[in-house]
């Protein structure tokens, strides 16, 4: 791509960015900002992706990460496309024996619900 030059330049190419976005399709944005990286996102993203790509889905998932929406102490923050439901303090942990599989391993996450969008609320801190 080249260097964008003009405020028209940069409008035309997020307007094409836009008519590519397809809203209803399945995608998982997993913040991978400064602070999420410091807790664990990039462990996070590559799990998704690998544990996608094992499942041998008819609809693809697209994992993204993404930068900063501004919940740093709750990270890594994941948001699950086209719901739009968000989730706080994605951990990655082995499953535990007693959980059955398919194979007996694999990963499960661990997360608290930060944001519905039934809520129209977002996150607020315990008082």
């Amino acid at each position: 791509m080249n260097r964008l030059q003009t405020i028209a330049e940069f409008n035309v190419w997020q307007s094409a960015l836009a008519g590519r976005w397809d809203e209803t399709a399945p995608c998982l944005r997993v913040c991978d900002g400064t602070g999420c990286r410091a807790l664990g996102s990039q462990k996070v993203l590559a799990s998704l992706r690998e544990e996608i790509q094992k499942a041998k889905l008819e609809t693809p998932i697209e994992v993204i990460g993404t930068g900063c929406p501004g919940f740093c102490e709750c990270g890594p923050l994941l948001t699950v496309y086209p719901q739009r439901i968000s989730y706080q303090k994605i951990k990655l942990r082995r499953r535990s024996r007693n959980r059955p599989t398919d194979s007996g391993e694999g990963r499960y996450y661990r997360a608290s619900p930060l944001y519905r969008p039934s809520d129209r609320t977002a996150y607020s801190p315990r008082t």
